[in-house]
């Protein structure tokens, strides 16, 4: 891709505006439809997005492997006051804050212009499905699918997914996930993949959920975990997807706690904090649970200093 990018503490961040960085996005999608799939053409990488910010850079520090995951991504877009301040610090750029919840909204917006098909896995207690009903109010059009991840473990520092892990079918009619009981979807805008359990490995569901992505043609895939679930998570399905003869484009992003803001869950600070750099302590005066990860997200700042 046509990006910029300098290292933070030995992370890529992506340095290009926000249109530019949609720019080459759309690129890579022209030739959506235009071309059929056949099995001697060659194996697309997918396009994966991730979003650091100083509490993921200060983990991947100290986690090799994970530093080697976010360092994968052909995006890594700058998601926190602090990425932005270090890029100043360090190299004199002025790059604004990119926060994957609003680059989340504009792929949608990109999508429902152009015709993607968008995927959602991920959140708790069913969020996924209200996060696409706000999507498709917000974007009249947009098409919608909905994945229900297995239940995920990280062990040293490493994903396990449980043996009871989940293959996905296909229903319309009502159907439970976790304890809420979904309202019949009407047909033609959007369609729910929900689990029936059956024992299979790790492997195995991966597997299942690339053959699901397949199938639906999905084109961006969100997945909200929460770090570093989601980008071990994500380096996985990466490599089932690579296995594939499938050459059209796809897009899979780390977003966090974006269903929660969507969705209406969590409530996302004014406009105007925003803009001066404070969500964070807006976040945190909400959420007082979250000062351990402001204390320890603060050694990124002087190691900054010092570097």
């Amino acid at each position: 891709m046509g990006l910029n990018s300098r290292k933070i503490l030995g992370i890529n961040i992506t340095i290009d505006t926000k249109d530019k960085v949609l720019e080459e996005i759309e690129k890579g999608f022209k030739t959506k439809h235009l071309e059929p799939r056949t099995k001697d053409k060659k194996i697309q990488k997918p396009l994966i997005i991730f979003t650091p910010n100083p509490e993921i850079i200060n983990f991947a520090r100290k986690d090799a492997n994970f530093k080697e995951i976010v360092n994968s991504a052909q995006i890594n877009i700058p998601d926190g006051v602090g990425i932005s301040w270090a890029l100043k610090k360090l190299y004199r750029l002025a790059v604004k804050r990119l926060s994957g919840a609003d680059f989340m909204l504009d792929l949608c917006q990109l999508s429902c212009e152009k015709g993607f098909i968008i995927g959602l896995i991920g959140g708790r207690g069913g969020i996924a499905v209200k996060t696409r009903e706000c999507l498709m109010k917000k974007y009249l059009g947009l098409k919608v699918e909905v994945f229900e991840e297995p239940e995920i473990q990280l062990r040293t520092k490493n994903l396990e997914l449980r043996t009871n892990s989940q293959l996905f079918i296909n229903e319309i009619d009502n159907h439970r996930v976790g304890r809420k009981r979904l309202r019949h979807l009407r047909g033609g805008e959007a369609t729910t993949s929900t689990p029936r359990m059956v024992e299979e490995s790790g492997e195995r569901y991966f597997e299942s959920l690339t053959k699901e992505i397949q199938k639906k043609r999905i084109d961006i895939l969100f997945v909200a975990l929460g770090f570093p679930k989601q980008e071990l998570f994500i380096n996985q399905l990466k490599d089932q997807q690579l296995t594939t003869n499938d050459q059209r484009p796809f897009i899979l992003m780390a977003v966090g706690g974006a269903f929660d803001y969507i969705a209406g869950r969590t409530p996302r600070a004014p406009e105007w904090v925003r803009k001066i750099g404070l969500e964070w302590l807006y976040r945190l005066i909400r959420e007082p649970w979250r000062l351990g990860r402001q204390i320890r997200g603060a050694e990124f700042f002087w190691r900054v200093i010092y570097k």
